[in-house]
């Protein structure tokens, strides 16, 4: 956790580190010397280092609240950390609370506007606990509007969902939800790279955006204004190679004018039901699963 703190180390940096050395222990017990071939960690990013070492109390601490609050810490290096998301080193850090095993089944992220239209949310209501009664977790952001109707769906169906917070774990954002996390805590999934009483900012809402898609191999996009976190949410996707599906623009789920450009990219895919989302990930979905076995 310590290295998280370290200004001119981010979480790209760290996780270079992590796979440089063999442990984060030993990044702190290296002399000058070790780290003459990794070009970012000048004199003073080693200082830096080395005090961070020596400040390890307020970390403990940290991680005694976590252990009395049913947190899980997950390092980069820890065999729990999602395969999807070593492979696009997104975060080095992730505390988790509920079934961690979840990670490893068959994902789709689903989310959207948190303007969307009551039509909108009902339909990805009902997409998400469909999909979460024929075996899928359902993934998303735990905002409101889409993300929250995809929760709910997930809840009413398996119960299976993971809800990726940019806020700390005991510092819901949005506050609305505090008490739907809750419930997906206790069947489901919740996690966050913040550390667990930290709130939300610009960045940590960045982070969420690339967790939330890359723990899947497919992201639905069920509505989106053209700007804000959805129009972020889609080239981080793009950027991860993942499968995009968006509802076609006839079914008038609004907000739509984001959804109208995304379906410009020959590479975007339009459905308008399960029947039609199924055959487009379930090979993919089901094949990451049977990798972890």
């Amino acid at each position: 956790m310590s290295l998280s703190d370290i200004k001119g180390l981010g979480n790209k940096r760290i996780i270079q580190l992590l796979e440089k050395f063999p442990s984060v222990k030993s990044i702190f017990e290296a002399d000058r010397q070790r780290f003459s071939d990794v070009g970012f960690v000048d004199n003073k990013t080693y200082e830096q280092i080395q005090e961070a070492s020596r400040g390890s109390e307020r970390y403990q601490e940290i991680l005694k609240e976590c252990r009395q609050s049913g947190i899980q810490v997950i390092s980069y290096l820890d065999r729990r950390y999602p395969r999807q998301l070593k492979q696009e080193k997104v975060v080095p850090l992730l505390f988790a609370k509920g079934d961690v095993e979840l990670v490893s089944k068959p994902c789709i992220s689903i989310v959207g506007s948190r303007e969307s239209s009551v039509e909108s949310q009902e339909w990805a209501y009902k997409i998400a606990r469909t999909l979460s009664n024929k075996g899928y977790v359902i993934v998303s952001g735990g905002a409101l509007g889409i993300d929250s109707a995809a929760h709910k769906g997930a809840l009413a169906g398996s119960g299976k969902t993971i809800s990726v917070l940019g806020s700390g774990i005991e510092e819901v954002y949005p506050p609305e939800n505090e008490e739907m996390i809750e419930e997906i805590a206790k069947t489901g999934l919740v996690i966050s790279a913040r550390y667990p009483k930290q709130g939300v900012n610009r960045y940590s809402l960045l982070d969420r955006n690339m967790i939330t898609s890359g723990l899947s191999n497919s992201l639905l996009i069920v509505t989106s204004t053209g700007e804000g976190g959805t129009s972020s949410q889609y080239q981080d996707a793009k950027s991860q190679g993942k499968k995009i599906l968006c509802p076609h623009p006839a079914l008038g789920l609004e907000p739509t004018k984001g959804i109208q450009e995304m379906l410009d990219d020959e590479k975007v895919d339009h459905v308008e039901s399960v029947d039609e989302i199924l055959p487009k990930i379930d090979s993919e979905e089901r094949q990451v699963s049977f990798d972890e076995l």
